[in-house]
């Protein structure tokens, strides 16, 4: 049978070369010592590893301990820019029914998610009053909507990493009934 006492060695010498040869960045060994071992084959593959090391000179500490910074720095999202491509024009005649009204729109941010407002303006003795903002709603491009008579104003904002444009595009648009032909 072979000797374990080789491989006993080579692990053994592996394991101090870490310990004692491989201190933190910079410092210098600090251990030292004897180790001893013995194979179980026999008393005569007995294994004896010395090793040593010097501890470094004492040093002056700086008072106070010097220290590191790592700056750290804050980065602002881009907020996303809307833009409306194409929208109706700003009178849209129909004979009756209702106006078939298409926007197109757009973000400066790939993959920007949109809302959508449409407010309708008060008529007649409601006029005084303040136009209602309504609140915006997930949509996409494009978008169509079926309008009666009536003046309107449509906006739309991207939203992108939870940044909504805060200038929304908006385009402001009459439908009026055309007068009937005799």
């Amino acid at each position: 049978m072979r000797s374990l006492a080789p491989k006993l060695l080579a692990a053994a010498v592996a394991l101090i070369a870490v310990l004692v040869w491989a201190p933190a960045a910079g410092a210098a060994p600090m251990i030292s010592g004897t180790v001893a071992l013995k194979s179980e084959l026999g008393t005569n593959n007995g294994v004896i590893v010395k090793v040593s090391g010097v501890e470094p000179p004492a040093t002056t500490t700086t008072n106070p301990p010097p220290t590191t910074t790592n700056p750290i720095t804050a980065t602002q999202k881009p907020v996303p820019d809307t833009k409306v491509a194409k929208g109706p024009k700003k009178v849209i005649k129909v004979a009756s029914g209702k106006a078939t009204v298409r926007f197109t729109f757009s973000s400066s941010i790939f993959g920007a998610r949109f809302q959508c407002r449409l407010v309708k303006a008060p008529v007649g003795k409601a006029k005084k009053k303040k136009t209602p903002v309504g609140s915006f709603s997930a949509c996409s491009s494009p978008k169509v909507l079926k309008l009666g008579p009536g003046k309107y104003r449509f906006a739309v904002r991207a939203v992108a990493d939870g940044a909504a444009d805060p200038t929304p595009a908006e385009r402001a648009f009459k439908v009026l009934r055309s007068p009937r032909h005799r």
